[in-house]
């Protein structure tokens, strides 16, 4: 089975590559800007777009394109929305019926104070750049589908984390695995957040790959099982590692102080503000059990000292 792979090079896929690449009835093609390494399943965009390779697709997945919330040019517009399009316009000269797309929980909005549940009915209220281009790209998938005949999936992403993430999650546990002391704000209520797993990933691309008839027109929000808030993650991930680091509780009030810092408010808020997400509608339609955030960071906490 060929299955196709953009954005390879980038830590989600990174990770989901190496799972793929252990099942000897996968044939993985990697497509990126610039090809990881010399090989026969390593091309480029431009290799792509000009049938360099003569191969039947039945997968495509694409997960390329730019990772961040705003440009001053339109490198957003062009990596998300324009880069889509075009894999989609050529997906029929491999004989691809089935594509994947990794788009992004942001286009419901952003971390809040408030306790939001967002599930796929919400109507979308994107505020960045990047999500108004994912929330563009999806509607493109889905207009194309009909007149090009093919099969999608798309899956809207909260926080992921695992291996070799770089993010302010992946800073904090840093900080963490060195004992240094860490503050976090005090409250009888933590703001709860959807995180989302890579093994959670895995898993459902593999049932995907096992059984093409999941791949049926459907918008999905992937993510673990009960949320919980940045206190609690980081609670558990320093006694998972036995780390010594002195959590520093700040005062409600103090809290709502830097709040009222404009450069201090949207930092916080991103890092330690609600997003919850519903995920229902996935584990209904596909039948499948997630693991728990819960879970999933004793996985990677025990994954960590495997590789160590």
């Amino acid at each position: 089975m060929n299955i196709a792979l953009s954005g390879s090079t980038g830590f989600i896929g990174n990770n989901l590559k190496d799972s793929l690449k252990d099942n000897s009835n996968i044939n993985l093609i990697e497509i990126n800007r610039r090809p990881s390494e010399i090989s026969n399943n390593n091309f480029s965009y431009e290799d792509f777009f000009s049938e360099k390779f003569n191969i039947n697709i039945d997968i495509f997945i694409h997960l390329g394109g730019p990772n961040y919330d705003y440009a001053n040019d339109d490198s957003i517009e062009i990596g998300i929305v324009g880069l889509t399009e075009k894999i989609l316009l050529k997906l029929n000269s491999y004989n691809c019926k089935n594509f994947i797309y990794f788009s992004s929980c942001k286009i419901y909005g952003e971390s809040s104070i408030n306790e939001y549940i967002y599930n796929e009915k919400y109507s979308p209220k994107p505020i960045s750049e990047y999500a108004h281009a994912k929330l563009k790209a999806e509607k493109v998938i889905s207009s194309l589908s009909i007149k090009n005949e093919y099969n999608y999936l798309i899956y809207r992403l909260p926080f992921v984390f695992g291996p070799g993430m770089k993010s302010n999650l992946g800073s904090i546990m840093k900080v963490l695995d060195k004992s240094l002391p860490i503050m976090v704000p005090r409250s009888k209520t933590p703001l709860k957040k959807s995180f989302l797993s890579i093994n959670n990933i895995i898993k459902v691309i593999k049932l995907n790959i096992r059984d093409h008839a999941t791949i049926n027109n459907q918008i999905f929000n992937l993510t673990d099982t009960s949320p919980i808030s940045l206190n609690e993650f980081i609670s558990i991930y320093k006694l998972k590692t036995n780390s010594k680091s002195l959590i520093i509780s700040i005062p409600a009030f103090l809290f709502r102080f830097f709040l009222l810092i404009p450069f201090l408010n949207k930092f916080l808020i991103k890092v330690f503000g609600s997003f919850h997400v519903d995920n229902h509608k996935i584990i209904e339609m596909l039948d499948i059990d997630f693991k728990s955030t819960i879970d999933s960071i004793e996985n990677l906490v025990k994954s960590n000292y495997k590789n160590e």
